[in-house]
């Protein structure tokens, strides 16, 4: 799976099946390394030719959690003064 850079956000990054047999679906979970709204999918097939699927997420909004973080590791001030911290927030959330 592709981000729209082309980078690899999977775990695992590919899987092989051996044997395919109609009627018979298979399973593949893979979980995602970024949160994204939509990915992209390359599959190979035995016979050499290939297809590639651009998927769109659905997100589960109950499962949504913001990550605050401060860039600075720890900062001095007089007492009594203040001090600013530049914070990045990450949304993670299921898809």
């Amino acid at each position: 799976m592709y981000n729209n850079e082309g980078a690899i956000i999977s775990q695992p990054y590919e899987r092989k099946i051996e044997s395919l047999k109609a009627g018979e679906p298979r399973v593949i979970e893979f979980g995602l390394l970024q949160d994204l709204d939509v990915l992209t999918v390359n599959i190979i097939y035995g016979n050499g030719s290939s297809r590639t699927l651009k998927i769109f997420l659905q997100k589960d909004n109950t499962a949504n959690r913001v990550l605050v973080q401060s860039q600075q590791f720890s900062q001095e001030a007089e007492l009594g003064k203040s001090a600013t911290f530049d914070l990045t927030l990450e949304l993670f959330s299921r898809c």
